[in-house]
């Protein structure tokens, strides 16, 4: 079954907010920071940086609102590192790395993703929210570094 947004079923085009709309200012393709801050404002949250903006849609879908990806918190922070938004970047990988450290402390787990609103491990999504080490230990990892561990 083919899920589509009720724009899409109505055959109008999406405009819709994602992380992916970050790369632009990760490869230093723009220092547009009026655009930046739109973006910000879909999809940075108190616990992360959400996959994509909330959309009423049918189906739910693994990188969906609220659900926030280690990768993707990452990105939003070189996004603000590149064009010298050093507190922003220092606010978004605090408040990400700070949902992993409760959770784990909750749980002892480390998990594949994580709700950027409530925070701790996502609960909404289209396969569960498997325990994982690799990209979240990373990321965790790199931002505590360069954030807390100075």
């Amino acid at each position: 079954m083919l899920y589509k947004s009720k724009l899409d079923i109505e055959d109008k085009k999406t405009y819709r907010y994602c992380v992916a709309c970050y790369m632009p200012y990760v490869f230093g393709f723009s220092t547009d920071l009026e655009a930046l801050k739109k973006l910000d404002e879909k999809l940075v949250f108190n616990h992360g940086v959400v996959s994509c903006e909330k959309v009423e849609m049918d189906g739910v879908f693994q990188w969906e609102y609220p659900n926030a990806w280690a990768p993707h918190n990452y990105y939003a922070v070189l996004a603000h590192k590149n064009v010298g938004l050093n507190e922003q970047a220092k606010e978004i990988a605090l408040n990400f790395v700070n949902n992993i450290a409760n959770e784990f402390s909750k749980s002892g787990k480390l998990y594949e993703k994580y709700d950027a609103i409530v925070g701790g491990k996502a609960v909404v999504d289209e396969y569960g929210t498997p325990e994982m080490l690799g990209w979240t230990a990373g990321v965790f990892q790199v931002l505590y570094n360069e954030y807390l561990n100075k």
